[in-house]
């Protein structure tokens, strides 16, 4: 990976910073660098989406905010070993699911209600308040069954593990980062859960018809379900409350919502190129 931005102070790769959001208690070092690539990765993301956003500029198109849908990967990588191998991958992505919400509470009370509403979609993401498995247990059953345990996120070695995607480890920085920072970028988590909401999880997207998986991608689209509604809602009372910078805020709604986007496609497109590989060496 490459170091990111011009200054020394902020400098850091995706492994590295995922690694110190990782550890346990506020480590308030890590902040600069985390707002830092945050920052840039919505930057990226917003130019790459400009022009969808030029359509979507009004508050009345929140119902309209849709992102085109990402094509599973090839046929020819359906196949099961394939599919574990996907699943080991994409692991630092899906086990950290939705904590960028973990914070959401420590909002001040000018938004009390948006943030009673963004915590209950939490709790709902999380199953929380249901008997029963929660996304992230499933995903954990899936590598048990696949003869891995789940990986220790927080240790060194896993950041700094040869073989492991780029594109995954930005993926979940991205949504490590935003958990830092519920104050000053609300605007941009709301987008980003939206999309979350909008979406199949990204192991669905690249395996759609696995069999093995088919409770995990039917308990997300059920959360799913229930939630973009209260998220539609929610971001029309937030931005009913600023009237005055409902523009901007809107903007940055999009921006983080088309920064999830793009982080799902990326990954998919980076996992493709990776099962693809072994097979054109051999034809090669």
């Amino acid at each position: 990976s490459q170091s990111l931005g011009n200054s020394s102070a902020i400098d850091i790769d995706a492994r590295q910073l995922f690694y110190q959001l990782n550890q346990s208690g506020n480590n308030q070092e890590v902040m600069p660098a985390a707002h830092h690539f945050v920052t840039q990765q919505l930057n990226k993301a917003s130019q790459a989406y400009m022009s969808l956003q030029a359509t979507n500029d009004s508050q009345e198109s929140i119902a309209g905010l849709q992102a085109p849908a990402i094509i599973p990967l090839t046929e020819g990588l359906q196949g099961e070993s394939d599919f574990y191998q996907g699943l080991n991958q994409l692991a630092a992505v899906h086990l950290t699911q939705p904590c960028w919400l973990e914070n959401i509470s420590q909002i001040g009370s000018s938004q009390a209600d948006t943030t009673v509403t963004v915590m209950a979609v939490y709790l709902q993401l999380t199953g929380a308040e249901q008997q029963g498995a929660n996304i992230q247990q499933l995903y954990r059953a899936l590598l048990l069954s696949s003869g891995r345990n789940t990986p220790m996120l927080h240790s060194f070695e896993y950041s700094k593990q040869t073989g492991g995607l780029a594109e995954v480890f930005n993926f979940a920085s991205i949504q490590l980062a935003l958990a830092r920072f519920p104050r000053v970028l609300f605007a941009e988590i709301l987008g980003f859960t939206l999309a979350y909401c909008q979406a199949p999880v990204l192991l669905e997207i690249c395996f759609p018809d696995h069999l093995l998986a088919r409770s995990l991608f039917n308990l997300h689209k059920q959360q799913a379900q229930q939630c973009a509604p209260v998220l539609h809602t929610c971001i029309a009372n937030y931005l009913g409350l600023f009237s005055q910078q409902s523009e901007q805020l809107w903007q940055r709604i999009c921006g983080g919502f088309w920064l999830y986007h793009t982080q799902m496609q990326s990954c998919r497109d980076r996992l493709q190129h990776v099962l693809q590989a072994p097979v054109s060496a051999h034809q090669g």
